[in-house]
């Protein structure tokens, strides 16, 4: 029987800056910040396994965050100025003057082109061939908090499991964790970072939209302070990712919602 496959959504792989009208710190400042935010080689991890499709944004969270909420309300890293369209670097300092034309601009050609054409298209077209869709949010983090994190502990496990009360499913989150503990990760479930990306209109609406977030500590695959991958990654994590990926993929075969 074939299955629905599981979406790789990828949202903060990319360097790249479309165009840097706005910005008031020089190209120094601007790749330095890149340098720490970026999710660097998440799509070689996550991007490459059978029954998969991967949605990756091709532009830098540095200049549009397409896993922000749209309005400014709704999101609580706006307060610092790192909404949807980040104003401010993570020490907090003026990184872009932002007019309402001009943010109006990148959420329109950027933001929404991501969510409609990249995403919202993928998603419908799972839940119309297999009665669900199945995402896998893929993320990594750095090994010390960011000055604007909301979790400033200074532990951090080597995966974090985000989740949503309302779309990922128990066994999801129970396969994972074991998954990763079983082959020596330590493992902590929305900690240093909660929650996983769910298209907004079908936020707390379709319960068919199922997803969890992964993220994979640095430190287990890149150089410190580099974006290159260490000369032996840890642990066999490719292999065990795949797992997952196949774990996923049957866990969410069934059109009915599995708690």
């Amino acid at each position: 029987m074939k299955t629905a496959p599981v979406l790789l959504h990828i949202p903060h792989s990319s360097d790249k800056i479309p165009f840097k009208d706005g910005y008031v710190v020089n190209n120094a400042t601007l790749e330095a910040e890149i340098l720490k935010l970026t999710d660097w080689k998440t799509y070689p991890l996550f991007g490459h396994y059978d029954n998969s499709y991967t949605m990756i944004c091709p532009f830098s969270r540095v200049f549009c965050d397409v896993e922000r909420f749209e309005y400014d309300e709704d999101e609580i890293m706006a307060k610092y100025g790192m909404g949807a369209v980040y104003e401010k670097l993570d020490n907090g300092a003026p990184l872009r003057e932002l007019s309402p034309e001009l943010k109006e601009k990148i959420m329109i050609e950027y933001y929404w082109a991501h969510h409609y054409n990249n995403v919202n298209k993928r998603v419908k077209k799972s839940l119309d061939e297999f009665g669900v869709a199945n995402i896998l949010d893929c993320h990594s983090f750095s090994d010390k908090p960011f000055q604007r994190d909301l979790d400033q502990n200074s532990f951090r496990p080597d995966i974090c499991i985000g989740t949503d009360k309302f779309h990922t499913p128990t066994r999801w989150i129970t396969y994972a964790y074991k998954l990763f503990t079983s082959n020596g990760f330590s493992v902590k479930i929305d900690n240093p970072y909660e929650g996983t990306f769910v298209p907004s209109h079908h936020l707390h609406q379709t319960k068919e939209v199922r997803s969890m977030m992964i993220e994979v500590n640095r430190k287990l695959y890149l150089k410190e302070q580099s974006n290159e991958f260490l000369d032996k990654i840890d642990r066999n994590l490719g292999g065990v990712i795949a797992e997952l990926v196949r774990g996923i993929s049957f866990l969410g075969s069934s059109g009915k919602y599995l708690d």
